[in-house]
């Protein structure tokens, strides 16, 4: 799976990063285009982009090694060599998502919760596509149940979206 997929010219590309680089595209469509349906400023979406996926990395990387400490532990270059020793950790990824998008969204003072409802979105539509490529990459039938099963999150959150807004429970103090 950590095979070079494509070369041009003398450089590889891996499929877990290009399917990694797929999903966060999608994933950002996907947010940006509730985002903007919300009327929220574009400049604001596109910093949280950013500053998400920035922070989604770092934390990812920074958690994977903290859980394979006895790779990291007397070899500290080694969390930049991407290549021989990958790895990200899914909840770090997800925690430093929130915390690029908490960045973001202190100054301009907006409500979190808000945002990261559409970015509950973005993450599972991004997460569908990956498990998806996975599937076609490891050729393991449980990557296509995996996929199947956040496809069908992202397809419930995406019809529910527009109905939870409005229900009391929601509205007492979350958001604006």
């Amino acid at each position: 799976m950590n095979e070079a997929i494509i070369r041009i010219n003398n450089i590889p590309v891996y499929g877990f990063g290009l399917l990694a680089v797929i999903a966060y595209l999608w994933g950002s469509f996907i947010f940006f285009k509730k985002a903007n349906e919300s009327h929220f400023e574009n400049r604001s979406i596109l910093d949280s982009v950013v500053l998400s996926a920035f922070w989604g990395f770092i934390i990812g990387r920074i958690v994977f090694a903290i859980l394979n400490i006895g790779m990291f532990w007397n070899h500290l270059p080694r969390l930049f060599l991407l290549t021989n020793y990958p790895g990200l950790d899914r909840f770090g990824v997800i925690l430093g998502i929130a915390f690029g998008l908490w960045l973001c969204l202190r100054k301009i003072k907006v409500k979190f919760m808000d945002w990261f409802d559409l970015t509950t979105l973005g993450i599972s539509a991004g997460t569908a596509i990956f498990l998806a490529g996975l599937a076609i990459l490891a050729f393991m039938w449980q990557y296509i149940v995996l996929a199947l099963i956040y496809l069908l999150v992202f397809i419930y959150f995406w019809n529910v979206e527009e109905r939870y807004r409005t229900f009391a429970w929601y509205r007492n103090n979350k958001t604006s």
